[in-house]
């Protein structure tokens, strides 16, 4: 059932530019994250992440999974810093991303991006996929999965799409492992 209350302070802090910590579903053992709301969708919400006072990239997490927006003296705080700072001058437009279902946001994202990380934090263990998008169904995401040592993997993995709770771009991580990656056999 949706928490009206939760989407409207979604809605009233996306594209304000103003740092909030989203905390989500505790069982996904993970701490909240912290940044700017850039576009709430159906069912997606995406976040510039800043961490450490250092833009880290965007982030794509499920609407469902958001239990609070936090906007509390620590977040006004950070707000504050980052503007002193200038590491709002850091931050980038946010892409035009279909924000209604995976399927559609990814399939922007294959469009937009070299290499992405989806996650699976509910599976045991959490699953984490580092790659370049190959195709995207309604039900799955396939993807050329790069190895730690940089091997772009000549087969495809396919994850089920009802499994992803998280997709993570245009950090400094998947850009490099990005623009790094090499086919099998030519390191």
């Amino acid at each position: 059932m949706p928490d009206d209350d939760l989407d409207a302070r979604l809605a009233a802090r996306r594209g304000t530019g103003r740092y909030v910590s989203l905390v989500r579903d505790p069982a996904l053992g993970r701490p909240p994250l912290g940044g700017v709301i850039e576009a709430v969708g159906e069912s997606l919400v995406l976040v510039q992440e800043v961490r450490d006072f250092h833009r880290r990239g965007f982030v794509v997490v499920r609407r469902a999974d958001v239990v609070e927006v936090v906007e509390g003296d620590v977040e006004r705080l950070f707000s504050r810093m980052i503007d002193a700072e200038g590491v709002r001058d850091e931050l980038i437009p946010a892409p035009a991303l279909d924000l209604d279902d995976w399927s559609a946001c990814l399939r922007d994202l294959k469009r937009a991006v070299s290499a992405l990380v989806l996650e699976c934090e509910s599976q045991d263990p959490p699953a984490f996929y580092l790659g370049r998008l190959t195709a995207v169904t309604r039900e799955t995401a396939s993807l050329r999965y790069i190895t730690v040592e940089g091997v772009l993997e000549r087969e495809a993995v396919e994850v089920p799409l009802d499994e992803v709770t998280l997709v993570s771009f245009d950090d400094r991580y998947s850009r490099f492992f990005g623009r790094h990656a090499s086919d099998e056999g030519h390191h």
